[in-house]
């Protein structure tokens, strides 16, 4: 459709400002730091996501092999915790950016 190739055409200009902006903004002495936690992190929402998105079709009565995989749908989700990280970053200056670096070093992770 006409959309979809406007679409096409204008993401990949928004991706690079987005994601420089966000690799610019990192904390690498931070990050450092917080990349055992993040690794954590990512397994730990890794494992709920898979539970969670499992019990939720066994109970739906879905087919079980859409249980098995229904959990990659919601692993990458880069761009609603890049925003987040972001927004707290600034309102939260004294403790905003070591937050915004555990996230996005989740989201490295997972992507």
């Amino acid at each position: 459709t006409e959309f979809m190739r406007i679409l096409e055409e204008v993401s990949p200009p928004i991706y690079v400002v987005f994601f420089t902006l966000t690799g610019a903004s990192l904390a690498l002495d931070v990050l450092a730091q917080t990349w055992p936690i993040a690794v954590a992190l990512f397994l730990a929402r890794l494992v709920a996501i898979y539970a969670g998105s499992f019990a939720g079709g066994v109970a739906a009565r879905d087919p079980m092999p859409y249980n098995r995989m229904s959990w990659m749908t919601f692993i990458t989700q880069a761009g609603v915790g890049l925003g987040l990280a972001k927004e707290v970053s600034v309102a939260y200056p004294e403790w905003g950016g070591s937050f915004a670096t555990l996230v996005i070093s989740v989201i490295v992770v997972s992507q």
